[in-house]
Parts: structure tokens; sequence; C-alpha cells
């Protein structure tokens, strides 16, 4: 979810503490939720925040060859309360003006905070990939961190197709 707050002007980030990158909040959708529901259930597992949806941004299909239909939905939100509280230790929050945002940010990440700010919408035909030539400087900066995280979000992405009974198909909400 690209949590901004109300004049638009600053945008919530988490810290992973497994992957050193700021990412929005978001994740899996479970079995029988909606991507809406998704969406606010991470917001408040990430953050402790209680948000609202403004809107939907749009669905974007980051599919490749394995995995053709991996589609990710993102959503504005709001805060509506709630003091931050790290879903895992190590992993940090933090509101950044949108003009200013951190250098460990993926592109795709950035790609969805513009899509919000100027009210872009983007839905499934709209194909993305999530790391771009410019995310390489993630690999050189932390290569093992870099390996490990890929194949872990892979592990997961086909390990949560199997629970949801869609082979090769994953969404996730944001």
């Amino acid at each position: 979810m690209v949590l901004l707050n109300k004049p638009r002007n600053k945008v919530f980030l988490v810290f992973r503490s497994d992957y050193p990158v700021w990412v929005l909040t978001g994740g899996g959708i479970e079995k029988g939720e909606s991507a809406s529901k998704a969406a606010i259930r991470e917001a408040k597992e990430e953050s402790n925040f209680e948000v609202k949806i403004i809107r939907s941004v749009g669905v974007y299909n980051v599919g490749n060859k394995s995995e053709p239909n991996n589609k990710i939905h993102f959503f504005e939100g709001r805060r509506l309360g709630g003091k931050f509280k790290p879903e895992y230790p190590r992993c940090m929050g933090k509101w950044f003006d949108v003009d200013k945002l951190p250098a460990r940010m993926t592109s795709f990440s950035k790609r969805a905070i513009d899509d919000t700010l100027n009210q872009t919408r983007n839905y499934i035909e709209d194909k993305h990939s999530l790391f771009h030539l410019s995310d390489l400087k993630f690999f050189i900066l932390e290569p093992r961190a870099t390996i490990r995280y890929l194949l872990k979000t892979r592990k997961e992405r086909l390990l949560h197709s199997k629970d949801i009974g869609v082979p090769a198909e994953t969404d996730e909400a944001r």
C-alpha cells in the first residue's frame, strides 16, 4: 500500500530486516481474502497503523516465464491512527518526503509511488518487471542478501500458489 499523508507529500516506508531495502507495506493475499483486505491487513502487520484505502492505483502483471500471471495490486492508503511497531526485529519505519526517497529502494516501488501521486491507473495489461537494471546496485552492495531474498521470494510464491490452488500464479497486495 502506498501510504501517503493527507497533503500527499510524505510516504511511509518500511526498512526490511532480511533484505536491506526500503519498501511499501504489502504481501501475499490469503485464501478467500480480497486484495483490498489483504493490503489493509499487511499494512497493520508491518506498521501497526490503522489504515483506510483511498483508491485502487492498479494491478501490475509482473510475471515472467516461470510465473506468467504474478500480479500485484496497489492501493493508495491513509493512516488513521496507531504508532509504528515493527513486525520483525531490526525493521524500521519512516515517513519520507515524496521528492526525497531513499536510495535503497527498488525502481518498482518508486514507480508505484509515482503512479499513485500522478493519479495514473495501471491494470493487468501493464507488464512491469519487479527488478530493473537500475536495481543491480543492490546486488553489488549486498550480493548474498540479494540472492537469499530472490530465492526466498521465489519459494514463497510457489508455496503460496499451491496453498490457494492456483498453479504458477500469485497475487500480492500493496
